[in-house]
């Protein structure tokens, strides 16, 4: 291995630490740590990172806090950076042990960031190192970090032969593994051996084996523990998650719905948002698969929340177009409508061409098949119980979307025939421009309710018989998003999707959504 020490990570520092007291604001800054204070932290070790020392213990303490505050807020590059600051100190003191530590910090950061080579790399410069620090137990803690990334590599492995070799090679790193750390009373690299088992198993369809190693890493990690070890917990609900999959695999969806339960609990402890977020999207699919609009309809929405609060386009992809689904099943037309519109949105933000196409396909068949859904304002029936929500949604024909019953199976942008390049112009315009009018006119910027009336549909008595054909939709109270106003979507929107042929000759992307939002990479 190359020495850590050949790249100087140093500050290029300018004040003299003759006149500045560096303990006291190191002092300062973990006394601001311990109370959770992480911005008035980082600024007292910033004062300390700008300060010219040779104090290399000082600056280890000093890297290894900021590294952390920033792996804290999420700051992974320059959580990386200091890492690698603390390492390149931590080398030149020869405490092997702490540099194994820092590697294996790094290699953690990689395996959140999906960057699994880099993650194997790192794992095998901490096993070089531990070699040197000459403990055993350290060196099987790296081996089993690694035998994780390894998974994950083969995983995404696309060549058939290189892909059974590395199955072969790793299968046999994790035998090792398992048998070391067992001897050497390791638990928790044990769990992650068990993980990695149990990961490869579900690659190789052996469910039977991959399920018993996901039931040990979680009994191994909660084994005598009144209170859940936070580190330990990050690995279960992982686990619980690979027994959803299976089981959901199996058909066995009613038991299939307590492990990914199990899940979203677990991920709720470790405050996972990301993972909580996904899930939820799963159990609003397998819900839907049930035959529970309801319940689809009230997970979905919770994965919609999350994937806006942390803005994680994929995830939000994913949950409108669930809802979408749901609603649409239900008769919710105009709420389907909305969510779709969402898709949309999220398509363009991630430039997938693919999930874009369909999107306004959905939209086509949506439309095309129903009379269109004029917006009127969310009215309330102030004569029925207030936790009882009522929306009238009046129902009329609109002759453009009558285009759309003729268009084209299948759309591509910027490969329209000269032929029919006009006329598909048209159509789509008239579409995009119903479907803003849609946008536009459906909130009166209030918070309102959302779930989806199943079986509840009341007759509204009409005084003038020439009134246009109405029906009242009830609506389950408590299950609402955040403010509308927040939630509407830009005015550029529609323009932006009007005009997308001319910004690219051909698809947004080529990528597949089974590469970028697949099932392997989440699990």
């Amino acid at each position: 291995m190359e020495s850590m020490m050949e790249e100087s990570f140093l500050p290029d520092n300018t004040i003299d630490s003759s006149s500045v007291d560096l303990e006291t604001y190191f002092q300062e800054a973990q006394r601001f740590f311990d109370r959770d204070l992480l911005k008035d932290a980082m600024k007292e070790l910033m004062k300390i990172v700008a300060v010219k020392t040779d104090d290399f213990e000082l600056l280890v303490k000093v890297y290894h806090m900021v590294a952390e505050i920033s792996f804290s807020n999420k700051l992974f590059l320059q959580a990386t950076d200091f890492h690698k600051k603390e390492l390149y100190l931590q080398e030149a003191l020869m405490n092997y042990s702490a540099c194994v530590s820092c590697l294996l910090n790094i290699a953690n950061i990689h395996h959140m960031q999906n960057k699994f080579a880099s993650c194997k790399l790192s794992c095998t410069e901490a096993v070089l190192m531990a070699k040197k620090s000459k403990d055993e137990k350290l060196i099987e803690i790296s081996i089993a970090k690694m035998c994780c990334a390894a998974v994950e590599l083969a995983k995404q492995e696309e060549d058939g032969t290189r892909q059974s070799a590395m199955i072969e090679e790793t299968n046999v790193l994790i035998a090792s593994s398992i048998k070391r750390c067992g001897e050497l009373n390791l638990a928790e690299a044990l769990c992650d051996a068990y993980f990695a088992k149990a990961q490869l198993c579900t690659l190789l369809n052996e469910d039977s084996q991959a399920t018993l190693f996901y039931q040990k890493c979680i009994s191994l990690s909660r084994k005598g523990l009144a209170i859940f070890a936070l580190e330990r917990e990050k690995l279960v609900h992982r686990c619980f998650f690979g027994c959803y999959t299976i089981l959901k695999k199996s058909n066995m969806k009613h038991v299939a719905v307590d492990a990914l339960r199990s899940a979203i609990m677990s991920a709720q402890y470790c405050n996972d948002e990301e993972r909580i977020c996904y899930y939820h999207v799963c159990m609003a699919q397998l819900s839907y698969a049930k035959g529970q609009p309801i319940e689809a309809v009230s997970d979905g929405l919770n994965a919609f929340d999350f994937a806006r609060e942390i803005s994680h386009s994929e995830h939000g992809a994913r949950a409108s177009f669930i809802l979408y689904v749901v609603l649409k099943s239900c008769g919710e037309l105009r709420k389907a409508a909305y969510f779709l519109v969402y898709y949309s949105l999220y398509a363009y933000e991630l430039e997938d061409g693919e999930m874009l196409a369909n999107s306004l396909e959905h939209m086509k068949s949506l439309f095309a098949a129903h009379r269109a859904i004029s917006l009127e304002k969310w009215e309330v029936d102030n004569t029925l119980d207030k936790l009882t929500l009522f929306l009238t949604v009046q129902e009329s024909d609109c002759e453009s979307l009558e285009k759309w019953r003729t268009s084209r199976a299948n759309l591509h942008f910027g490969l329209f025939s000269t032929d029919t390049e006009n006329k598909e112009n048209e159509s789509e315009n008239d579409f995009l421009e119903l479907l803003e009018k849609l946008q536009g006119g459906r909130l009166d910027e209030q918070r309102c309710n959302l779930a989806p009336s199943i079986g509840t549909n009341r007759n509204v008595k009409e005084s003038n018989a020439n009134k246009k054909k109405k029906k009242t939709v009830d609506f389950l109270p408590g299950l609402r998003l955040t403010s509308l106003s927040s939630q509407k979507l830009d005015k550029g929107f529609f323009s932006r999707m009007k005009n997308l042929k001319k910004l690219h000759s051909g698809p947004l992307s080529t990528k597949s959504k089974d590469e970028t939002r697949s099932e392997k990479s989440e699990n």
